[in-house]
């Protein structure tokens, strides 16, 4: 990591600003088809960005994946599991849910995963950041096999949109034991 010093606010439409760290030093990675699973994979044109912690590092890689932010993921039809599976939910890779105030759900995962992102640098963890900017061509079934292949563990960011008449918070999902082999 090669932490510039300098923070650039970053806002949509006046709309949620944080202030975003700049790196120096990030290593872009692709997608490899011959990875278990690649060639379920759609949408492989994009790249993640490999940063590397300074501040004790520890070794441990953590995917982070800003759900949605695949620009024509909605036209192409893609999987959701990388074994080609079928998916049993709608969604979108593209843009995602929009809150009440208009904010495409896709712009808001990235300013949270670019939050644990420095969180993670922080406290010694490399990160594998799936999705860097706006928009990065990695199709779910990518996205999942790239965290896969290159880190210890991987965390995907979502909103959730099912018109439940209570907040559900926060969440996880968890493979099970007897599922990991496959």
């Amino acid at each position: 990591e090669s932490d510039s010093g300098t923070d650039n606010t970053d806002s949509n439409s006046g709309q949620l600003e944080i202030a975003v760290r700049e790196y120096g030093d990030r290593q872009r990675v692709y997608f490899d088809a011959s990875w278990q699973y690649g060639d379920n994979a759609v949408i492989t044109d994009g790249s993640a960005v490999m940063y590397k912690s300074s501040a004790n590092p520890n070794g441990i890689v953590v995917a982070v994946n800003a759900g949605h932010g695949t620009v024509g993921g909605t036209t192409v039809k893609t999987l959701c599991h990388p074994d080609g599976s079928a998916k049993t939910t709608g969604g979108t890779t593209a843009s995602g849910m929009t809150f009440n105030d208009g904010v495409a759900e896709s712009y808001v995962t990235l300013r949270m995963a670019e939050i644990l992102r420095d969180a993670l640098l922080d406290e010694g963890f490399d990160v594998l950041m799936i999705r860097d900017e706006e928009d990065v061509q990695l199709d779910n079934v990518a996205r999942t096999v790239m965290a896969n292949n290159i880190a210890d563990c991987h965390i995907a960011l979502h909103w959730d949109s099912d018109g439940l008449s209570y907040d559900k918070g926060c969440f996880y999902i968890a493979v099970p034991e007897a599922l990991k082999s496959m």
